[in-house]
């Protein structure tokens, strides 16, 4: 009897944490439109890049004040990043595309051959500010696009 408990305890513990993990992950698509690219940058050795990850906001909700990404995390660990501490989009008005931000990274050509037409995926994570909610968390994953 008690290890029925002990197992729908955990299977119901379970069921929680994956429902809090896809309402983080719905939480940005919500409220906005981010898109990610990969730009590289002129003037490369032939076996190291140099280049920029560009992000692309498109708010599309009248509530959200600001957009805050404070971590990012790449399904291939031979891709890093250039320190940074925070990237934030101030909103001001809707259905626009706001400027773009940008951040830094460099790598060996093998890695980013290897991502380019892969399924190389950015877990992007931070929080959106909303007008009367305040700050709220969210868990992105989107595809890398490269980019000449």
């Amino acid at each position: 009897m008690q290890t029925i408990f002990i197992i729908g305890g955990g299977l119901l513990a379970l069921a929680f944490i994956l429902i809090y993990q896809y309402r983080l992950s719905r939480r940005l698509q919500r409220y906005a439109r981010l898109r990610v690219s990969i730009l590289k940058g002129d003037g490369n050795t032939p076996d190291k890049t140099k280049g920029s990850f560009m992000f692309y906001l498109h708010a599309g909700d009248s509530r959200l004040r600001q957009v805050v990404v404070t971590d990012l995390r790449f399904s291939d660990a031979a891709l890093r990043v250039n320190t940074f501490d925070k990237l934030s989009f101030e909103v001001n008005t809707i259905n626009e595309e706001l400027s773009a931000r940008s951040i830094g990274f460099s790598c060996r050509n093998s890695v980013l051959n290897r991502i380019d037409g892969s399924k190389a995926a950015l877990t992007i994570k931070g929080y959106v500010v909303l007008e009367k909610e305040g700050k709220t968390a969210f868990v992105y994953r989107t595809k890398l696009d490269v980019t000449a």
